[in-house]
């Protein structure tokens, strides 16, 4: 497989989720916090990133997360749309680097870099003793 050849730097992506209560920092044991927690934006940051790379990939191969810088600076409330706007940064082998915003009514909540590795998911579970 190309990897060079399944995105291009400068390429963006954007995908949009609504705010659960089981997003919630207070969901999540900091009770009280009834806003979107920094651990399910991540979720949304790396789904949204992942979005240009899964239709583009041969059978037997997944993108898995290896690097996160995180700037989560601002609430957003149950209910609340957020989208996630990733622009393809660096492509180095099977390592793609994404720098990425997310907003929510059009204001930054919160900014910074996603890094993925595309590994032949049998290979990557069996290493990790999964299966």
């Amino acid at each position: 497989m190309d990897y060079n050849k399944l995105l291009n730097i400068g390429e963006v992506f954007k995908a949009k989720y609504k705010v659960e209560v089981s997003d919630t920092a207070d969901f999540h044991g900091n009770t009280g916090v009834r806003v979107l927690s920094t651990p399910a934006l991540l979720r949304y940051v790396e789904q949204g990133s992942s979005t240009g790379v899964y239709d583009r990939l041969s059978d037997g191969y997944r993108p898995v997360g290896t690097y996160v810088e995180l700037h989560h600076v601002s609430a957003t409330p149950v209910g609340g749309i957020i989208e996630i706007v990733s622009e393809v940064s660096e492509i180095e082998g099977r390592k793609f680097t994404y720098n990425f915003k997310a907003f929510h009514q059009d204001k930054i909540i919160a900014y910074g870099v996603y890094g993925q590795t595309i590994v032949p998911l049998d290979d990557f579970l069996k290493k990790s003793n999964v299966i």
